[in-house]
């Protein structure tokens, strides 16, 4: 009866073990959804320079988006703040709240826009995501830079995935490890 009461015990602690682990990763699950839902309407602008009047931002991304993007900063933006530690060395990411995910689209879209303008060449603007997404974003495009070494010119990411496009058909050439 010992022996029984001992295994029992034993397989008891393992079972303990394997829900508190499952927990934790449904936990940080859980935790990474809320953040992405919590940062769905931000993007970050990154190369904007920093002035000691850090109020007359305002007007550095109001002229971003009117010379650089041709859009309306009233329409589109809702509200701004710095991302991370002084660096003397560079500015901080902007952070940037957008009042609709149709304007955060379209700001996105002409993205690509802003290296046809001098003054913004070193800029760009990327959605705001958490770490997790960042690292999985990192590894897809190293991938795609080695499928584009490897002679693959027309894979590109999608989704989470690098694809290329193989008789009118879409054909996966890689997934990311995990992208929320």
């Amino acid at each position: 009866f010992k022996k029984l009461e001992k295994e029992v015990n034993e397989i008891k602690t393992v079972m303990d073990g394997q829900i508190k682990r499952t927990v934790m990763v449904v936990d940080e699950d859980v935790e990474e959804a809320l953040e992405i839902e919590r940062r769905r309407m931000n993007l970050v602008f990154h190369g904007v320079p920093e002035t000691d009047a850090e109020h007359d931002i305002d007007h550095q991304v109001a002229e971003i988006l009117s010379t650089g993007l041709h859009m309306d900063f009233d329409r589109h933006i809702s509200s701004m703040y710095r991302k991370g530690k002084i660096d003397e060395n560079k500015p901080r990411p902007l952070g940037i709240v957008v009042n609709s995910l149709d304007g955060k689209k379209e700001i996105l879209s002409r993205a690509k826009e802003l290296r046809n303008v001098e003054k913004f060449k070193r800029m760009f603007i990327s959605p705001d995501l958490t770490r997790r997404q960042q690292k999985a974003d990192k590894e897809l495009r190293t991938e795609l830079k080695k499928f584009r070494e490897q002679g693959e010119s027309t894979a590109k990411i999608r989704y989470g995935k690098i694809v290329k496009n193989v008789n009118g058909r879409e054909v996966v050439l890689y997934r990311a490890a995990q992208i929320s």
